[in-house]
């Protein structure tokens, strides 16, 4: 691109299509949204061993329910 045509870009703020002008994102909401993506990652491990223990924890009443109605019927 010539020098001139950049001077009137410039001064008139126009956005060049060469991609000159660039959108940036700042480095604090980038390390926010990796930081939100992590926790909301973490938050679903907990939930899903959580989910996991209560199953287990359930199966283990329901055994040893039945065991002691046995006991009881014996």
């Amino acid at each position: 691109m010539e020098p001139k045509i950049q001077e009137n870009l410039k001064e008139r703020k126009i956005p060049s299509i060469f991609g000159e002008e660039r959108a940036q994102v700042s480095f604090e909401y980038l390390l926010t949204a990796v930081f939100a993506i992590m926790l909301a990652i973490g938050a679903a491990i907990v939930v899903e061993t959580l989910r996991q223990i209560a199953i287990s924890s359930q199966a283990d009443l329901l055994s040893t329910r039945a065991r002691v109605i046995e006991d009881i019927l014996q």
